[in-house]
């Protein structure tokens, strides 16, 4: 039985570090396809300049080196700067009220997509996305809902979030496997 329970442990285990893994992780790696024999262009056209895009974050008080949202959008960020070609900028919150004023800068600088993450950007970002309609606004754990909590529709903003129940569920499992009493501690709310 011990044998098994370690087992099980270990799978769990590598399937929350996986979980968290992908959860993490930037853009995808682009599909590329083998190229068709074309023909030569004639001396007259010029070729396509590359698209540019510009990707920022805007982050929380907790900055970069949060090993949490932040840095993982950081991270998703320069992955797409060094496989992709986007640019990317980064403008850091000291406080609640730096929100606003750091996402219109990042809007008016230009930047195709902003991102943010935590419930304290959500009025921040309605505000500004809601007045720059041509930027998208990616809210990392975010829920756009109004006060009888019905999902706000605003073309450019997008809500990012994860399946809360289902870490808290393996969670569940490994303290379980892990105990050696009979119960496992919790901080439950009365429903």
């Amino acid at each position: 039985m011990n044998f098994f329970k370690k087992i099980f442990l270990t799978i769990v285990t590598l399937s929350i570090i996986t979980s968290l893994s992908i959860a993490f992780t930037g853009c995808p790696t682009p599909v590329t396809e083998e190229p068709t024999p074309t023909e030569e262009p004639t001396p007259t056209e010029e070729p396509e300049a590359p698209v540019e895009f510009k990707a920022a974050m805007a982050t929380d008080v907790g900055k970069l080196g949060d090993k949490s949202f932040n840095d993982g959008i950081y991270a998703g960020l320069e992955k797409a700067e060094a496989e992709l070609g986007v640019e990317i900028d980064v403008v850091i919150s000291e406080q609640q009220t730096d929100y606003i004023p750091n996402l219109t800068k990042l809007t008016e600088d230009g930047n195709n997509i902003v991102f943010c993450a935590g419930f304290m950007f959500t009025d921040a970002i309605k505000e500004v996305g809601e007045k720059y309609p041509d930027t998208y606004f990616a809210g990392i754990d975010i829920e756009f809902v109004d006060a009888e909590f019905n999902p706000i529709d605003v073309p450019n903003i997008r809500e990012i979030l994860f399946k809360e129940q289902e870490v808290g569920y393996l969670a569940g499992v490994f303290a379980g496997l892990m105990t050696k009493e009979d119960s496992v501690d919790g901080i439950n709310s009365e429903v």
